[in-house]
């Protein structure tokens, strides 16, 4: 889980470089005025996206993998 909050750290400082924020200014408040996803919905997105593209991709091999118990198991499908 570090890394992911180094990612996130990552993810609001360059949203703060592009939109020009002071270290004082939110970013959740900006975000939220701006409409634009924070770095949790961002991720979470991705996750379902990519699950649901391995759910149905006709290769062999990704579907094998993709029913295999322990894949289903993994941290990824309980995010």
């Amino acid at each position: 889980m570090c890394s992911c909050n180094k990612t996130r750290v990552a993810f609001n400082n360059v949203y703060r470089s592009l939109m020009c924020l002071s270290r004082m200014d939110s970013i959740s408040t900006h975000m939220i005025n701006t409409n634009v996803d924070p770095f949790v919905v961002v991720r979470r997105k991705f996750l379902v996206g990519f699950i649901d593209r391995l759910a149905n991709c006709d290769n062999v091999i990704v579907k094998t993998l993709y029913e295999w118990a322990e894949f289903r198991n993994c941290p990824i499908h309980k995010e």
